[in-house]
């Protein structure tokens, strides 16, 4: 287990979690303190009760391999309809209007809100092993990143690949 995830256990929950749909329906949250699975739920507050009511110990293996895919990293905007706007934060659900600079949580690069990126850094300052950045990082990447990288997208599809620029913070480069 490496040092950004702490043993089910000793989590008891207090982290931020993740709350995403189920196929067949319902949700499960995930804590990302852990990375463990609490039971289905029919919602997202129910799948979070589960969670918290969830048996520490059955956390246990499938969450520290879990905790392998777990990521978050700031991306710049390609263009203007990269940010996201009035869509749902991957880990509390709330809509929000994002900045040139992007938060990305998980393996599939799904959108967070500041606020929750703020909560991950106050964690951060008693772990500073933990993988994301902190707020304060972010804050001074969108000051360096006030717009998107491109004006439009024909402007992107005719300059070179980005991906790569556009990744300002990673948990490998940190």
């Amino acid at each position: 287990m490496d040092k950004s995830t702490l043993p089910p256990w000793r989590c008891r929950h207090r982290c931020p979690m993740v709350v995403s749909a189920t196929e067949g329906g319902g949700k499960r949250a995930q804590c990302l303190g852990c990375k463990g699975f609490g039971p289905k739920g029919e919602d997202a507050e129910q799948a979070r009760q589960r969670l918290l009511a969830a048996d520490p110990y059955s956390l246990g293996l499938e969450a520290i391999e879990r905790s392998k895919i777990m990521r978050i990293e700031l991306q710049w905007a390609f263009v203007e309809a990269d940010i996201p706007d009035n869509k749902p934060c991957t880990l509390c659900e709330a809509k929000f209007k994002g900045d040139a600079v992007v938060i990305r949580v998980g393996p599939h690069g799904d959108e967070a809100c500041a606020k929750c990126l703020w909560a991950l850094s106050r964690r951060k300052e008693q772990e500073p092993w933990a993988p994301w950045p902190s707020f304060e990082e972010y804050q001074v990447l969108l000051k360096s990143h006030p717009e998107p990288m491109f004006a439009t997208e024909e402007e992107m599809y005719v300059s070179e690949p980005a991906n790569e620029a556009s990744l300002l913070w990673t948990a490998a480069r940190g």
